[in-house]
């Protein structure tokens, strides 16, 4: 069974990828299609991802730019996480934007850096776009 995580940007998603992790059962993908990624998949279409256990779980943050029917067409399952606090949302994410801390766990500052009009309104726009 492969299962596909597509969320919003600190919505809790890798959190939620890591249960499937620590189950034997599962093999796990991070933003296979993030060049960033340690598990960046190099351009391999997703009906091609390898996985020697029981099942897959594929975490992909959603982009308003990427097609996703290739990997939702593979899918067994697909849960889609929004986040409803906005604020906490904005501020995680302003964060992680600021610190490179995508994926561990951290206490929210104020921030060093200036949040620009620019990142808040890329926030919104990613936030309009999934929704």
């Amino acid at each position: 069974m492969i299962i596909t995580i597509l969320a919003e940007p600190r919505s809790g998603s890798t959190n939620l990828t890591n249960w499937f992790r620590f189950n034997k059962n599962f093999t796990t993908l991070l933003e296979p299609t993030n060049i960033a990624a340690k598990w960046y998949q190099n351009e391999i279409e997703p009906k091609d991802y390898k996985y020697n256990t029981k099942h897959l779980c594929i975490k992909e943050i959603y982009y308003p730019n990427i097609n996703w029917d290739l990997l939702l067409d593979v899918s067994d399952k697909i849960t889609v996480l929004y986040r409803e606090n906005t604020q906490e949302q904005l501020e995680s994410f302003l964060n992680a934007w600021n610190t490179g801390n995508w994926h561990l766990p951290y206490i929210y500052e104020n921030p060093k850096k200036p949040i620009t009009k620019e990142k808040t309104e890329y926030f919104n726009i990613l936030k309009s776009e999934f929704k």
